[in-house]
């Protein structure tokens, strides 16, 4: 029950609070490892470190509840992360200053007029930045 009311403040975070939020998608490169593309993080809530804990099958089934719910059934669910993907995602972490139990909403493109974006739904585990993540791509195209 506790985490069914945590996903209802996601979506109601995601509508309402996001919007104060900086909402610009930022361009990262780097031209050493040829990674680059465009991200944005958006902070949702931070659910504690006690929620860490909870098993990895039931937060799995509970995020593709959310996806399934919230973003069009026509997008894909991700297993694994590219590494330029994974890059992106620590760049657009990087603009706050992350704790554990943070929740966040980052999205990932090629570019800024990229019809298929990537947005991942990221947990913090610790301080260093690692986390864990669900996500899914969503297509613009008809």
């Amino acid at each position: 029950m506790k985490i069914k009311i945590f996903f209802i403040i996601i979506i109601f975070s995601i509508n309402g609070f996001a919007s104060a939020q900086n909402f610009d998608l930022k361009y990262y490169s780097d031209y050493t490892n040829g990674f680059r593309g465009v991200a944005m993080a958006v902070y949702i809530d931070n659910i504690g470190v006690n929620n860490l804990e909870l098993e990895t099958s039931e937060l799995n089934n509970l995020m593709t509840e959310f996806f399934e719910d919230f973003f069009p059934s026509t997008g894909r669910t991700i297993d694994k992360l590219s590494r330029n993907n994974y890059w992106l995602c620590q760049q657009a972490l990087n603009e706050w200053d992350i704790e554990e139990g943070e929740v966040y909403m980052i999205i990932c493109a090629d570019n800024m007029f990229s019809e298929d974006i990537l947005i991942i739904i990221a947990i913090i585990e610790n301080s260093v930045g690692s986390f864990k993540w669900w996500g899914k791509t969503i297509s613009t195209r008809d």
